[in-house]
């Protein structure tokens, strides 16, 4: 089974790319919410075990294995697991995903293409949040994503000419379609 971590600062189109996988016969896992409660996806999903294991760990293998029952229960091919824009995957996680078939790709952008997405979308309105909140979330990434290990999982959200990439095509980009 393919199970790919979609990574990337919010408004690059990680839940509308979860959500054309879906479409393409993969489980879509949305980690990236968080709720009054302080609870977050991965705790939604019941897979904080887990992560755990997998981001403080580096054992992968039992989240690659809850992600592939969840998704042969359901009838599906694949997998895919899209993440909040606070977090970036080390060496370490690379090295622990070894020979599972848990393959990472950073959706970007600029900065502000990424912001004027993000406070485009009618849920991040109906939060009331705004600039400043998505600055706090998401300025890091653009340094961090500069990292010469993290180069080889890059994927642009927009083309040269600043135009969105079709989803359908960062869904082949990633092998869901």
């Amino acid at each position: 089974m393919d199970f790919a971590l979609i990574f990337g600062p919010s408004g690059t189109g990680k839940s509308t790319l979860g959500k054309e996988c879906e479409r393409h016969g993969w489980l879509h896992l949305e980690a990236d919410q968080f709720l009054a409660t302080g609870q977050d996806g991965i705790d939604l999903l019941d897979l904080r075990a887990e992560w755990n294991a997998y981001w403080h760990r580096f054992d992968a293998v039992s989240l690659v294995d809850a992600v592939a029952a969840r998704a042969k229960a359901a009838g599906r091919t694949g997998a895919v697991l899209t993440l909040p824009s606070l977090i970036l995957p080390s060496p370490k996680h690379h090295d622990a995903a070894g020979a599972l078939r848990l393959r990472f790709f950073i959706l970007f952008g600029s900065a502000g293409q990424c912001l004027q997405a993000a406070i485009e979308r009618p849920e991040f309105r109906a939060k009331g949040l705004g600039a400043g909140h998505w600055h706090r979330h998401n300025d890091g990434l653009f340094h961090s994503i500069t990292d010469p290990f993290l180069c080889p999982f890059l994927l642009p959200a927009w083309d040269a000419s600043g135009g969105r990439i079709p989803v359908l095509e960062l869904a082949r980009a990633i092998g869901c379609s």
